[in-house]
C-alpha cells in the first residue's frame, strides 16, 4: 500500500483506488501519461506520481450554467425550472409557426391540438362548477390567465391557417373551432 511519503503502489492497487480496470492503468503507463517503475515483472507507481497524474486530469466546468429564460413570468410554478422553460420555448415556437401559414397544413393542425391540450391543463376546467380559483393558488391565477390569452392567440392563428387550407378535414376544423370557442369563453369567465 502507499502513503504520501513516496511509497509505491502496484497496478492492481491503483486500479482499485481509482475504480478503473487494471488494464486502463497499464495503458496510462505505456502511453506515458502515468509515470511508473518496473523493478521486476510488475509496474510500481510512486504515490507522488499518482497524485500528480490525478491533478493534471482534474475536471472543472467549462462555463456557468445559463440563466433561466426569463424572470419566471411565463414559466409558472413547475416542480423543476426546466419544465417552465421548456413550455415557454414550446409556446414561443408555436407562436412563430402560427405567424406564417406553413406549406403543410398538418403543422397548423398539430399546433392547434397542442395549444388546446396545454390550455386545458392551464385552465384546469375539468370539473363542472369549479372555477380556476378553486383549483390553483391565488397568486397563480393571473399568470395562468396571461398564458391562456397568449395560447389563445396562437390557437386562433393556427386554426385560421388550417381552415384556409385545401386539404383539411371539415370535421377536424369544426372540432378545433368548437374547442377554441369553448376555451375563449372559459378564459373570459375567469379573467
Amino acid at each position: 500500500m502507499a502513503d504520501q511519503e513516496g511509497r509505491f503502489e502496484g497496478v492492481e492497487d491503483v486500479a482499485e483506488r481509482l475504480l478503473v480496470d487494471p488494464q486502463t492503468v497499464r495503458r496510462w503507463i505505456k502511453s506515458g501519461k502515468l509515470r511508473a517503475y518496473k523493478p521486476g515483472r510488475e509496474f510500481r507507481i510512486k504515490s507522488t506520481d499518482l497524485e500528480e497524474f490525478l491533478e493534471t486530469r482534474e475536471v472543472s466546468p467549462k462555463a456557468k450554467a445559463p440563466p433561466p429564460l426569463d424572470s419566471g413570468e411565463d414559466r409558472g410554478h413547475y416542480p423543476y425550472p426546466w419544465m417552465g422553460d421548456t413550455l415557454a420555448r414550446t409556446i414561443d415556437g408555436w407562436a412563430k409557426q402560427a405567424e406564417v401559414p406553413p406549406e403543410n397544413p398538418m403543422v397548423s393542425y398539430a399546433v392547434s391540438v397542442g395549444a388546446i391540450d396545454v390550455l386545458q391543463e392551464v385552465l384546469r376546467y375539468d370539473i363542472p362548477g369549479e372555477t380556476l380559483g378553486d383549483r390553483v393558488p391565488e397568486d397563480e391565477v393571473g399568470e395562468r390567465i396571461r398564458l391562456a390569452k397568449k395560447l389563445g392567440r396562437v390557437l386562433r392563428s393556427a386554426n385560421e391557417h388550417y381552415a384556409a387550407s385545401r386539404d383539411v378535414n371539415s370535421q377536424e376544423v369544426r372540432d378545433l373551432l368548437n374547442a377554441e370557442a369553448d376555451i375563449r369563453r372559459r378564459t373570459q369567465e375567469i379573467a
